[in-house]
């Protein structure tokens, strides 16, 4: 009920591409190598925040990119906060809950009811390749096939 609800425009933040990520790199002082440019993204694609948050995690650790990626989808890793964040959302919605336990679990895209599909989109936690959504980064894939998983 905010007076200022409505006003303002929504602007999604695109995901950089290799060239823009090998540059933030840089920027940060970190000689990494390409393949170590291309395991980061493996894990978080070009997703800006994510990289960001990455990035100053490993300067402020003593730790090597291998062991960042290994605890990025735990909760010992850097994304902890962000991804309990994201999960309780989820939690509050059954719908939103249950068809991205099922986009994360899948093998190739999965095609979702159009509304469920553009607020997961909204989240920040699927792409859509047409009619189809498949998890926006391998660290969703990981921690949420865990966190979301039921038997």
């Amino acid at each position: 009920n905010s007076p200022l609800r409505g006003t303002g425009l929504v602007v999604d933040l695109p995901e950089f591409g290799l060239e823009e990520v090998q540059r933030f790199v840089k920027y940060h002082q970190l000689n990494w190598e390409s393949n170590q440019v291309e395991d980061l993204m493996a894990m978080l694609g070009g997703h800006p925040y994510l990289l960001k948050t990455a990035i100053e995690y490993f300067k402020m650790h003593d730790i090597t990119l291998q062991r960042l990626l290994k605890v990025a989808p735990t909760l010992e890793g850097p994304f902890s906060e962000h991804l309990l964040e994201l999960l309780n959302i989820l939690r509050t919605d059954l719908d939103l809950k249950t068809a991205f336990r099922d986009v994360v679990m899948a093998k190739k895209p999965l095609q979702l009811e159009p509304a469920i599909a553009r607020r997961l989109k909204r989240l920040g936690l699927v792409k859509l390749e047409g009619f189809c959504a498949k998890p926006r980064c391998e660290l969703y894939r990981q921690y949420f096939r865990v966190t979301l998983y039921e038997k």
